[in-house]
């Protein structure tokens, strides 16, 4: 034990003779700053993965931006691939119409695309496939060839879909979103990446396949072939989305109840268009049924898609917004709370510099006054500290030494007037001889 208690005077001798060698403030100071150092190192890493949390939030946030103008940029696509294949193959002059409308308004969510201030796109990523994307489009509208058949005809469009939901995925990941915490909001994103443009993809190649048959007015081998599996896809996909659109709507109540009926439409229109086409072009030796007519079935199936899209974005945008908000505020609070932290650890140390330096400064005086000779020098402190007790002590010191003082002074007197006693004393003795001698002398005269 004794040999642990040598080991750590050695170990702190260095810094005893270091805080010996420096004056009081240089020592508060030196304290400080050890002390203050790492609490504002700590402070700065909490607030900068606050920050770094508020950032992902805010490209969550404009991430979902700019992917909703990707989706609806995705759903012009397959319009315009639906209504050109069949105008181009028949050169139809009213589906042309209609694909000029989906080139028009694919024109315009490029040019913001182009124009859209992605701070969530750090590497650029996201910009270079925009652009990539864009001189796809002006290529295919550029050369739009001419495939001879509806089959590779839908293809050649096919191709800008493709890129298209490519950009959408690219969008969902670059941003963050494909990352979000949250299992509706993934769930949810998932709707709008796979199982949602998978669903639309097979009704507009209904549309377009139908299309094409009704304005030609018969079923050939080849198309009849390309029917028959658009009808088992749309059954294969109608088994498929069930399950998804269910797993995301129980994960989604908000979803669930702005958007049932859509869900609802969503679940039966596979069955719809399949049906549709089984009956009006598939089945009958004869079509009689008006394209527009099949196209309006299809238009008010994907009315029901659009709902829902509407209602995911809405959803997402207010779970990130509310989680941003509460992220905003967390770091209010927590920014707050270190700052309240530190001032006040700063307001009780300097408080402790200024009482110890305050004692010290009036131990100073009260030792220069006793050493002047003062000696009822008392110290006026109002410690309770180890301070106030070497006051009490430096107080009833100086109140012994006063006494000291007295009780020698009072003696001294005490001998002065013993000794003028005895003086005085002596005096009439002498005196007294003086006259018994002189009396003898005269009585020896006589």
């Amino acid at each position: 034990m004794l040999s642990v208690g040598v080991h750590v005077n050695q170990l702190i001798k260095p810094a005893v003779a270091l805080m010996n060698r420096l004056p009081m403030f240089y020592k508060f100071s030196l304290i400080s700053v050890l002390f203050l150092l790492p609490i504002i190192a700590l402070s700065w890493l909490v607030i900068s993965e606050l920050n770094r949390s508020v950032d992902t939030m805010t490209r969550g946030v404009e991430g979902l931006e700019q992917l909703e103008k990707v989706d609806t940029l995705l759903a012009e696509s397959m319009a315009y691939r639906d209504f050109r294949a069949p105008g181009k193959i028949k050169d139809d002059n009213e589906l042309l119409s209609q694909s000029a409308e989906s080139s028009e308004t694919i024109d315009r969510i490029l040019e913001e695309l182009v124009n859209a201030e992605a701070r969530f796109d750090e590497s650029g990523n996201w910009s270079q496939q925009v652009a990539m994307l864009v001189e796809e489009w002006q290529t295919l509208k550029s050369t739009d060839s001419y495939q001879g058949n509806i089959d590779p005809q839908f293809k050649y469009y096919q191709e800008f879909v493709q890129k298209v939901r490519a950009l959408l995925s690219a969008t969902i990941e670059i941003s963050g979103l494909g990352q979000d915490a949250s299992r509706e909001n993934l769930l949810l994103l998932g709707l709008l990446r796979e199982s949602l443009p998978d669903a639309r993809s097979i009704i507009g190649r209904a549309r377009t396949f139908g299309t094409f048959a009704l304005i030609d007015g018969q079923v050939g081998y080849n198309l009849s072939d390309a029917l028959n599996e658009i009808y088992d896809e749309l059954t294969n996909r109608a088994s498929l989305l069930g399950p998804a659109l269910t797993v995301s709507m129980d994960a989604s109540p908000t979803l669930e109840k702005t958007t049932g009926d859509a869900v609802e439409g969503i679940l039966e229109s596979l069955v719809v268009v399949r049906d549709e086409l089984d009956a009006n072009i598939i089945t009958p030796m004869r079509l009689e049924l008006p394209w527009r007519d099949f196209n309006r079935t299809i238009e008010n199936q994907l009315a029901h898609y659009d709902a829902l899209k509407a209602g995911i974005f809405d959803v997402v945008g207010a779970n990130l917004n509310s989680r941003l908000e509460g992220e905003l505020q967390q770091r209010q609070l927590i920014i707050a709370a270190l700052v309240i932290v530190l001032l006040v650890v700063v307001y009780l140390y300097v408080g402790f510099f200024m009482s110890v330096r305050t004692a010290i400064n009036r131990f100073s005086t009260a030792a220069r006054s006793v050493a002047e000779g003062d000696m009822t020098t008392h110290i006026q402190l109002d410690n309770r500290d180890e301070l106030g007790e070497l006051t009490t002590e430096f107080n009833n010191m100086t109140d012994r030494i006063a006494e000291l003082i007295r009780s020698v002074s009072s003696t001294t007197s005490d001998v002065d007037r013993q000794a003028t006693r005895v003086n005085d004393t002596a005096a009439a003795n002498s005196e007294a001889v003086a006259r018994q001698m002189e009396e003898s002398g005269q009585i020896n005269e006589a």
